[in-house]
């Protein structure tokens, strides 16, 4: 092969992709950061720009470092170096621990004696800086809901080669000896195979204790673990744990099953789908509502289907129709069973419950040959049959429909429907087709309805439709006080765009006067606008608010903007704290994707 056909082949290959010109770059970014790594650790000056890389957040997020930690000749030296708090002093999102914890993927077996006294350390200024300052005693073992950093260190050991996991693993175990529930919850954001060994015992062992309570904590656990697909222990552990009751109101089956629809379980029992069968045949289970929908969404994450688990769902729907499972049982439908759901749309002997599956299901599965009798349906008795029909037709892009649609849109509150649900399918629909001659119906709702949820839904509608005043959307943000409406309309003045620059001084006003409910979806509104006058307003909410909410809305709208633009809006500005706030963020965003790793 010839120079050029080689040269030519390498430009060819999926593994480059172009930068700039005469510039390519890997397109899988662990390449590049694995040889940006090496070539860091050749380097003779490494461990000066290793320090300054420290401090690099668009560094220390990427592979590059934790990959030189473990392809340096003196690795326990460097883990020395960052357990020197005074000079590689830690973050509050705990970089410095994360750093040391990501490198234990890329040690290996011969690695330098000395670095598992580093782990030891490791471990220690996890406990030291971590684990102790947070008082799981009063978080809920239901919910436990942890700092978001928590879930991220721990799943940073996540990784660790096998010759630490066992240690690390025995560390976090010995920490959490007291609390069982808690102890499942960390081994399940660990994950290696040590922690999923150590959560089989648990199940097992809460499984015969039948406590209910920690058998739903390690399922739960088990189940967000991404790393031990069709690991036959677990699918049989979790397998057992099903309906240890026959009636159950606590959710463990469904937390079971979850699990197991989780980690892929492609096989299930026959006795398991015989006991779900017999379920969702009880007349028990159909008057406790609950379990009756538990059971069905345990057959749906386990992904169990065949006609028979079909015909006995339909043969057996409760009597009120349940949103959850409307939601859930058309996956269990395919194109193939279009003439059949056809069949129970006007048959008198359909209970509501089954004619509003049958709607949903056409309206999945596109099958438009029943648009025209679910057109029909607008006008049934039935309210949730009307209000179905009408989201039917939306997802169905029918715009055969149109015309009676916006026919009842346009009519007074009382004449259009009297349940606003309904109401508000319709206005749903009418903006999922973007039918710009809705616009004018589309606006009464907007003025005259008398729901809040049907006028917010309008707002979100006409913000679907190119053709739509800003003008009468600042109007009815102006006339409007429910705070709900507002904020939709806020929305859709963002989602049209071409605003003038009278109504967005309107919305600048509004930012300072307004509602803190109302601050968020201003700021983001403004950000969408990319009106170079509202940088100046952005910039003053980030420095003065101490509202966490406000100022990240403010935040995600002034990036939106390009640093050329920032400097260019705050030119004239002579306030020294906006000046220097603009150059520190416009100096810190400007840095190039490609340009993010260390050049070897």
């Amino acid at each position: 092969m010839s120079f050029k056909e080689l040269t030519d082949d390498i430009i060819n290959t999926p593994l480059l992709r172009l930068a700039s010109s005469n510039s390519y770059i890997f397109s899988h970014l662990t390449l590049q950061e694995f040889l940006a790594a090496k070539a860091l650790s050749e380097h003779e000056d490494c461990e000066a720009i290793f320090y300054h890389a420290y401090f690099d957040t668009s560094l220390t997020e990427l592979e590059v470092i934790p990959i030189f930690l473990g392809l340096s000749k003196n690795q326990a030296h460097f883990f020395q170096l960052l357990e020197n708090q005074e000079r590689f002093p830690e973050s509050f999102t705990y970089t410095n621990i994360r750093l040391r914890a990501r490198a234990l993927a890329y040690i290996t077996e011969d690695c330098d004696g000395d670095i598992y006294k580093s782990v030891d350390n490791l471990m220690k200024d996890v406990k030291k800086h971590l684990l102790d300052k947070i008082d799981l005693a009063q978080t809920s073992l239901n919910s436990l809901d942890l700092p978001p950093f928590f879930e991220i260190v721990i799943k940073s050991f996540s990784l660790a080669n096998a010759i630490f996991a066992k240690s690390i693993t025995n560390y976090f175990e010995e920490y959490y000896k007291a609390d069982d529930g808690k102890l499942a919850k960390v081994l399940g954001l660990l994950g290696n195979s040590c922690a999923i060994e150590r959560l089989c015992d648990l199940l097992e062992k809460w499984r015969n204790n039948k406590s209910a309570v920690l058998l739903k904590a390690t399922a739960n656990a088990l189940g967000q673990v991404q790393s031990h697909t069709q690991n036959p222990r677990v699918v049989q552990g979790l397998q057992k744990s099903l309906f240890r009751r026959e009636y159950n109101y606590d959710n463990i089956n469904l937390s079971v099953a979850s699990a197991l629809g989780q980690i892929g379980c492609s096989s299930v029992d026959k006795g398991i789908v015989d006991k779900l069968l017999t379920i969702v045949a009880s007349k028990k289970s159909r008057s406790l509502n609950k379990l009756w929908v538990n059971t069905i969404k345990t057959m749906s994450v386990l992904n169990i289907q065949s006609d028979k688990i079909r015909r006995t769902i339909i043969g057996n729907l409760p009597n009120s129709p349940d949103e959850e499972v409307l939601r859930i049982l058309p996956s269990m439908f395919s194109i193939k069973h279009g003439e059949q759901m056809m069949g129970y749309l006007n048959v008198p002997s359909s209970s509501t419950y089954l004619r509003c599956l049958a709607i949903r299901v056409l309206s999945e599965i596109g099958y438009r040959q029943a648009i025209p009798q679910i057109i029909e349906l607008l006008n049934s008795e039935e309210s949730s049959i009307r209000s179905e029909a009408a989201k039917a037709l939306g997802q169905l892009k029918a715009i055969e429909a149109k015309n009676k649609l916006i026919d009842k849109c346009s009519k007074c509150s009382k004449c259009f429907d009297k349940e606003p649900v309904v109401r508000a399918s319709v206005v749903w629909t009418l903006g999922a087709m973007r039918c710009e001659e809705a616009e004018n119906a589309l606006e009464k709702a907007l003025l005259c309805d008398s729901s809040p949820h049907v006028r917010a839904i309008a707002a979100e509608a006409l913000g679907k439709l190119k053709s739509a005043s800003t003008n009468n959307l600042i109007e009815a943000l102006e006339k409007e006080r429910e705070l709900l409406v507002q904020s939709y309309i806020i929305r859709a003045i963002g989602d049209l765009k071409s605003v003038s620059s009278e109504n967005i001084n309107k919305l600048k006003q509004l930012a300072v006067t307004s509602v803190r409910e109302l601050h968020y979806e201003l700021l983001i509104t403004l950000g969408k606008l990319q009106d170079k006058s509202s940088i100046l307003t952005l910039v003053q909410k980030l420095l003065d608010t101490e509202d966490l909410l406000i100022k990240n809305a403010a935040a995600k709208a002034f990036l939106s903007f390009k640093p050329i633009e920032i400097r260019e809006a705050l030119a004239n500005c002579q306030n020294k704290q906006l000046l220097d706030f603009s150059r520190y963020y416009t100096k810190k965003f400007s840095v190039s994707p490609a340009n993010k790793t260390i050049s070897y």
